[in-house]
Parts: structure tokens; sequence; C-alpha cells
């Protein structure tokens, strides 16, 4: 994976839990240190956004070059 790729995967996950931590307030997974949606409410928001960063993140591959494809699996690949 190049280093393009590497920090747009970097980027959408640090995206999501920043957004994540500012939305939900249903405490955090004592094992992995995420943070909780609590209701229905939270969960649309936390899903709508991280759609919303998904987008933006496979246009900016794009510009660079990159497929979809690459820019999911950069994604997949720097889950923590």
């Amino acid at each position: 994976m190049t280093k393009d790729l590497k920090e747009l995967g970097k980027e959408y996950h640090r995206r999501c839990e920043q957004y994540d931590r500012r939305i939900c307030t249903g405490g955090v997974y004592p094992r992995t240190g995420t943070v909780m949606p609590k209701g229905s409410w939270e969960l649309g928001e936390i899903n709508r956004n991280a759609m919303m960063v998904l987008r933006q993140a496979i246009y900016a591959g794009t510009a660079l070059g990159y497929d979809r494809q690459a820019v999911m699996r950069a994604i997949r690949e720097t889950a923590s």
C-alpha cells in the first residue's frame, strides 16, 4: 500500500472516531475503547457521517489516481 493510500485510510478512521466521540453518549466499550451510540438517532448520525467521510476519501483517492477498491482496501487495512 502506498503512503497516500495509507494516509487516506488513517484520515478516514480519525475523522469518524472524532465525530463518534462528539455525538455518542452511550459510554465506551471496555475492551476496545470505542464509543457506543445511545439509541437509533446517534447510530444514524454516526453512520451518516461515516458515509460522507467515505465519499470524501474515495473522491480524494480518485483525484490521486487510485480506484474506489484501492481506497476501500486502504481503509480496511488501516483499521485499528
